[in-house]
C-alpha cells in the first residue's frame, strides 16, 4: 500500500514538472477578448455577454499560455495615458506613450441559448449537447470566433453546446438575488453549464493559436561579445545548453492571393552556449560564427 502511494506521488510530481516545461516551450500569443453578444432571453437583467467575457479572460489568464490585453475598456486607459503625459502630473512613475501591446488575435462570441429547458425539448434537437438526458437541464450555447488581426481572417468559428442536469425549470426562483459569475452562481446549474462551456472554449482557443512552438531569439548583442536570449527560467532554458543560430529563410508568397504560405529553410549562422540563466532572459557566448554578422531577432534552435 505504501509503495503504491509513493509511486503515485512520484508520478504526480513528475507530471507537474512536465507541465511547466511544456508551457515554456510554446509561444504566448497576445489576445484580447471582446464582450460576447447575447441573443438568449433571460428573466433577469444580467450582463451575460460582459460576464462571459470576464470569466473567459480569467480562464485564459490561468492557463499561462496567453498574454491577454485589455481592449473593451481601452478608452479609459488612453485617457489616463494622455493625462499622465499632459504635464499636470509628476515625472516619477509616469507611463510612457507607445507601450501598449499590439494584439495578434481577437476572441469574440455570440450566446444563442442560456437557460433551463425540459430534457425532452433539448434532446429532440440536433447538436453536440453534453449532459444527462433525464429530467430538466440547464443549457448554454454559443458561437466562438477567433480572428487574426493582421489579416482580418476568421481562423476559428466553433459552435459550443453544453447541458447539465437540474431539478427545476423555475428560473426566477433559482437565481433570485444571485449575481452572474460570482461564487454562488458557480454552484448553480447555470454556473456549472457555463463552466463546462468555457472549458471547451479555452481548449479550442488553445488548439487554434497557442500550440505554436516557442523559439528563443537574439534580444541583444553585448559589447563584450555575449548574446542575450529573450527567454530564461520562464522558458525552461538551461545552463550550458547549445543553440544553433539560424538566418531567416525567404518568405514564400502565393502569387494569386498575396498570402504568406510558407518560408524556406534558413541557413546556420553560428552556435552558442548558454552561460547564465535569468528569470526571463539568458546570457550566452558564441562558440561558432561571427558576432558581427548576427542581428537582433535571429532564431536559435536547440542543438539535438
Amino acid at each position: 500500500m505504501r509503495l503504491s502511494v509513493l509511486i503515485l506521488l512520484v508520478l504526480a510530481l513528475a507530471g507537474v514538472g512536465c507541465d511547466k516545461k511544456r508551457d515554456g516551450q510554446y509561444a504566448k500569443p497576445t489576445i484580447a477578448v471582446l464582450k460576447f453578444e447575447n441573443r438568449a432571453s433571460f428573466p433577469y437583467r444580467w450582463d451575460i455577454g460582459g460576464g462571459t467575457r470576464d470569466v473567459l479572460v480569467d480562464r485564459l489568464m490561468k492557463t499561462k499560455r496567453f498574454q491577454v490585453v485589455e481592449r473593451p475598456e481601452i478608452e479609459g486607459v488612453v485617457r489616463e495615458l494622455e493625462f499622465q503625459n499632459s504635464g499636470w502630473t509628476r515625472e516619477q512613475q509616469r507611463a510612457r506613450l507607445g507601450q501598449i501591446k499590439n494584439v495578434q488575435y481577437l476572441v469574440k462570441g455570440t450566446i444563442t441559448d442560456f437557460g433551463h429547458v425540459a430534457s425532452a425539448t433539448l434532446y429532440g434537437r440536433k447538436g453536440g449537447w453534453g449532459g444527462s438526458a433525464s429530467g430538466n437541464v440547464a443549457i448554454m450555447s454559443m458561437v466562438l470566433y477567433v480572428i487574426h488581426v493582421e489579416s482580418g481572417e476568421i481562423i476559428c468559428s466553433e459552435r459550443i453546446e453544453q447541458a447539465v442536469s437540474t431539478n427545476s425549470l423555475d428560473m426566477r426562483g433559482t437565481y433570485k438575488d444571485i449575481s452572474f459569475g460570482g461564487s454562488v452562481f458557480a454552484k448553480t446549474p447555470m454556473g456549472k453549464v457555463m463552466d463546462k462551456a468555457l472549458d471547451r472554449a479555452v481548449d479550442r482557443i488553445s488548439d487554434v493559436i497557442a500550440m505554436r512552438p516557442w523559439t528563443p531569439r537574439i534580444a541583444a548583442l553585448n559589447a563584450d561579445g555575449t548574446i542575450v536570449l529573450n527567454g530564461g527560467k520562464d522558458r525552461s532554458i538551461g545552463k550550458n545548453e547549445i543553440y544553433v543560430i539560424m538566418r531567416p529563410g525567404a518568405v514564400i508568397v502565393d502569387p494569386e492571393t498575396g498570402d504568406q504560405i510558407g518560408q524556406m529553410p534558413g541557413k546556420v549562422a553560428g552556435r552558442l552556449r548558454v552561460r547564465e540563466v535569468k528569470p526571463n532572459h539568458a546570457i550566452a557566448e558564441v562558440l561558432e560564427g561571427d558576432i558581427r554578422q548576427l542581428t537582433i531577432g535571429m532564431a536559435c534552435e536547440r542543438e539535438r
